[in-house]
């Protein structure tokens, strides 16, 4: 999934799937300029994840970037996410939580989190509907068109 968070909020946890086909395409706008903050949640080790997310979006990209640790269940429980939501001081009705996958949709909710699941991810629409996402986007533009409130 590919994390992106409402302007004027704070931010969105969500894990990025890197796909060759979509890699560096994250939030195609100014994101800072609209105001959305960038953050990375993953299963992921946390010591792999900074790497990765670093070496297939480059630096800086992110305002957070968490990992699995075990100080924390791993996704979909809830106290990763809202530990991620406090790094970025990001409150929950003012944060999308995006993701490719039935867990990613659970981990959102659980979080309190609207979630936007995107169909060139890990699973497809069927999956993400069924999971009850509350958006299903098949672009980068409609995706950054409901983190705008457009």
């Amino acid at each position: 999934g590919t994390p992106v968070v409402n302007p004027r909020a704070p931010a969105v946890p969500g894990a990025p799937g890197a796909f060759p086909e979509r890699r560096g395409e994250v939030a195609p706008v100014d994101r800072r300029g609209a105001g959305l903050t960038l953050a990375v949640l993953t299963n992921k080790d946390h010591a792999a994840a900074l790497p990765l997310i670093e070496r297939y979006f480059g630096a800086g990209r992110f305002a957070v970037v968490q990992g699995h640790t075990a100080q924390f269940d791993p996704k979909p429980a809830a106290p990763i996410t809202l530990h991620v939501l406090e790094q970025l001081d990001a409150a929950p009705e003012r944060t999308l939580y995006v993701g490719d996958s039935n867990v990613d949709v659970e981990t959102g909710h659980n979080a309190g989190l609207a979630v936007a699941g995107v169909t060139w991810g890990f699973r497809g629409r069927t999956e993400l509907e069924a999971a009850g996402a509350d958006f299903i986007v098949d672009t980068q533009q409609q995706l950054v068109d409901i983190a705008l409130g457009r």
